[in-house]
């Protein structure tokens, strides 16, 4: 993560361990919509959408978006070759073996992996 922050941020601050509890919970909620979204993967994925809209403009802090960006790429493509692999599988999944919600839940977590890694007390651990 150090070096994604030094290569590709270019903004760094300092998180706070509120804001990493919160994200933590947050992306719990998101987490538990997804297992109510067997039957709606389209009405979860407007839900998420709307959501991460949301979020960009109340929390956003410089350098979140490549983060999420990244996160939103690379976490669907890994499970989608795990799906391939046949380590699992969705029960509903739209494209490319996954759901359409997967790429904006993953997208969440980089907010979440950002205030994580950003916190003071885990920033010289990693």
């Amino acid at each position: 993560v150090p070096w994604f922050e030094r290569n590709f941020v270019h903004a760094r601050f300092k998180a706070k361990i509120k804001e990493a509890i919160f994200e933590m919970f947050f992306f719990g909620i998101l987490y538990l919509i997804t297992l109510r979204s067997n039957y709606s993967s389209i009405s979860t994925s407007i839900v998420f959408l709307c959501i991460t809209t949301v979020r960009f403009f109340a929390s956003y802090q410089k350098g979140d978006w490549q983060y999420c960006l990244f996160l939103g790429i690379l976490g669907p493509m890994i499970e989608g070759c795990l799906v391939e692999l046949g380590t699992f599988k969705y029960n509903h999944a739209d494209l490319l073996n996954v759901p359409l919600w997967l790429p904006l839940l993953w997208l969440n977590g980089g907010f979440l992996a950002r205030r994580l890694f950003n916190l003071k007390e885990l920033r010289n651990k990693i």
